[in-house]
């Protein structure tokens, strides 16, 4: 049945251009126009052709304009891809830093970033300090609290404390995260849009809930 309607569709299609091109070919000499008829369609044309060539210019600008506007906002959320890794010492160990592009590491606390579990769970805001290298804030809910740091790369070499317990690695999105648990209690340590963030937990608190602590970090810099 295709074969047969293949071929009516070809039929169908060869007539149609064979009609077109005779109608191409006739002769329109005999037909006069009066030339208020003439002088209309010459000015309604030429007012179509402008309004086609500013209505193109208008989309060529509209074009430039959006890819310009990419170009910036690609430029300006640019991240360097940093990754760590650590030495270990009798009663600590050391954090050290790789940066594909160190000259695009902020070299003050542009963005603070908390995370929104805080607020969602019925933690507030116990204490805060801010400098212009970290933001280290204090989040309290009845008796317990919970630490979050956020500081800049680049600024010394951070400590974590190993002397009790060694350190475990493990990845919550893109996020590499090297934690360690002292007394039950979990403190880890990330990087992530270009800053370096410490977490220290409630005591026996679930790897599953420090997960969505750290999914959840926002942006909260007006």
């Amino acid at each position: 049945m295709s074969i047969y309607s293949d071929t009516l569709k070809k039929c169908l299609l060869e007539s149609t251009l064979n009609e077109i091109k005779e109608i191409d070919a006739l002769d329109y000499s005999f037909i006069k126009a009066d030339e208020d008829f003439r002088a209309r369609i010459k000015n309604d044309t030429e007012k179509s052709k402008s309004f086609f060539k500013s209505k193109r210019f208008f989309l060529i600008l509209v074009a430039a304009l959006v890819t310009l506007c990419l170009i910036m906002s690609i430029s300006a959320i640019r991240t360097p891809v940093v990754d760590f890794f650590v030495e270990i010492y009798d009663s600590f160990s050391s954090v050290f830093f790789k940066v594909d592009e160190p000259s695009l590491l902020p070299d003050k606390i542009e963005i603070e970033y908390q995370p929104s579990y805080f607020e969602e769970n019925g933690y507030e805001i116990f204490k805060q300090s801010r400098l212009n290298s970290v933001v280290q804030t204090v989040w309290k809910r009845n008796s317990h609290s919970m630490v979050i740091t956020q500081s800049i790369i680049g600024n010394g070499t951070p400590t974590i404390n190993t002397e009790h317990a060694g350190y475990e690695i493990a990845y919550i999105g893109d996020c590499k995260i090297l934690y360690t648990k002292n007394y039950n209690i979990i403190s880890a340590y990330w990087t992530q849009d270009g800053y370096y963030f410490s977490l220290q937990t409630i005591p026996n608190m679930k790897w599953s809930e420090v997960e969505k602590i750290v999914l959840s970090i926002v942006p909260v810099t007006p």
